[in-house]
């Protein structure tokens, strides 16, 4: 095997072997977890320098004003909310 070969012809080759194949899956999940905890620490070093905090309150609901709110009821109830009335 020479070293000039494309990516996909590699691929191509190393699938034909059963033990070939085996180690390039292999090789893929390492570097899929690789890149998944290179991101992970670097999410981490980026909250680190500037971390969000989130706070919540609560506050009662007997001082809040709410706006005027009319629901109308349909004119023909055994109509489906999808049927179009023609004009």
């Amino acid at each position: 095997m020479t070293w000039t070969m494309t990516a996909t012809s590699v691929c191509l080759r190393m699938t034909t072997n059963k033990k070939c194949e085996t180690v390039f899956k292999i090789l893929v999940v390492l570097g899929l977890f690789s890149m998944s905890g290179y991101y992970i620490l670097e999410a981490m070093d980026d909250w680190e320098a500037s971390p969000t905090i989130t706070l919540t309150s609560w506050s009662p609901l007997k001082g809040m004003k709410f706006p005027a709110l009319t629901v109308c009821p349909v004119q023909d109830s055994r109509l489906t909310p999808f049927y179009v009335i023609p004009d």
